[in-house]
């Protein structure tokens, strides 16, 4: 989510277009949620009813207690009532998500109305809305070349403006062969993170199988000190990677539900990528749910099918670079990077 939010920033900024972030958590927002427009919100979104009910029916259920310092209440509010318990509780982290449900549907609504603008979000099959305070405001065209979207990048990184750069994106080659490849189901991604002094850095590479042409991904890993690792560095390599696929896939014009064309995606972090592509449920209170979720989605949306690849790391310290196989002298090249 950070590293979305930063694109997005960096997008809108380098496109001039108004825009601005709001963060609300108004009072008693999660207890005012009302269970019925909640649930149409997420069934609009995909989720079944079944799974729906247990989880509000489990909410309307609920005792409650009244906490303070002298400790719990001997008394609880506890059903039935004459109306059910409305809200979503708290803690239980589903307050957020049930917010972003309703949210987007209301924003869509507003820019019906001629406010905000559309903006193009990798983790939903259509272009979703992003609120912004002039309804003058133009989308921008279909990128006609990768570089359409990346120049900017390059400019920022050039100018130093900031002193540093968060992420850079380069190509070398031609990226008309890119794209073919692409079309074709012969392109390649490798990655790796890294994690030293409480920070994470990323490199990825998307490429040919002649290395012919080569996308080149950097970035360092957002986030606090206290919330990066290994695990997250490589998961945010392998969204990263992930993102730049969707631009590609825009440019080559493919569609989410016609003939998808494969990628193979190469990793030495074997829990990232089991966080990423195996079936098993997520858990809300485990570590870089949202990255893992993130990268679960776009894996969903994308026009294409990713197959992942474990490559161990490090093996040039055991043997010669010439006698690697491919994806291991690949993975050599991103770590060095990284």
């Amino acid at each position: 989510m950070a590293l979305t939010k930063r694109l997005t920033g960096d997008l809108l900024h380098l496109q001039r277009r108004p825009a601005g972030w709001i963060s609300n958590d108004a009072k008693s927002c999660f207890d005012r949620i009302v269970h019925w427009v909640a649930i149409i919100s997420l069934m609009r979104f995909g989720i079944q009813w079944r799974t729906l009910r247990s989880m509000f029916d489990t909410l309307m259920k609920s005792k409650h207690w009244v906490r303070t310092g002298f400790g719990n209440s001997d008394r609880v509010f506890t059903p039935p009532t004459l109306i059910p318990f409305q809200g979503c509780g708290k803690g239980n982290r589903a307050g957020p998500p049930i917010w972003v449900a309703i949210s987007s549907i209301l924003l869509g609504m507003m820019i019906s109305k001629g406010f905000g603008f559309p903006f193009s979000n990798p983790q939903e099959p259509g272009p979703p809305p992003l609120y912004g305070p002039s309804p003058t405001s133009q989308p921008p065209a279909p990128p006609s070349s990768i570089l359409d979207l990346w120049h900017h990048f390059g400019s920022l990184a050039e100018s130093g403006s900031h002193g540093w750069v968060s992420e850079v994106i380069t190509i070398e080659g031609s990226e008309d062969r890119l794209v073919q490849a692409l079309r074709a189901g012969t392109l390649c991604a490798v990655s790796d993170g890294s994690y030293k002094a409480k920070v994470g850095t990323v490199c990825a590479q998307i490429l040919t199988d002649d290395r012919r042409d080569i996308i080149w991904i950097t970035c360092q890993t957002p986030g606090k000190f206290d919330d990066q690792s290994s695990t997250c560095s490589e998961l945010i390599d392998l969204m990263a990677s992930l993102l730049v696929l969707d631009w590609m896939s825009q440019v080559a014009h493919l569609k989410l539900f016609a003939s998808q064309p494969s990628v193979e995606m190469a990793c030495d972090g074997l829990v990232a990528l089991d966080k990423s592509f195996s079936k098993f449920h997520l858990s809300l209170s485990g570590a870089q749910f949202d990255l893992a979720s993130t990268i679960r989605a776009l894996l969903r949306h994308l026009p294409l099918q990713v197959h992942r690849r474990h490559v161990k790391g490090h093996l040039d310290k055991h043997r010669p670079f010439s006698q690697l196989d491919w994806w291991e002298q690949r993975n050599v090249e991103v770590d060095s990077k990284a």
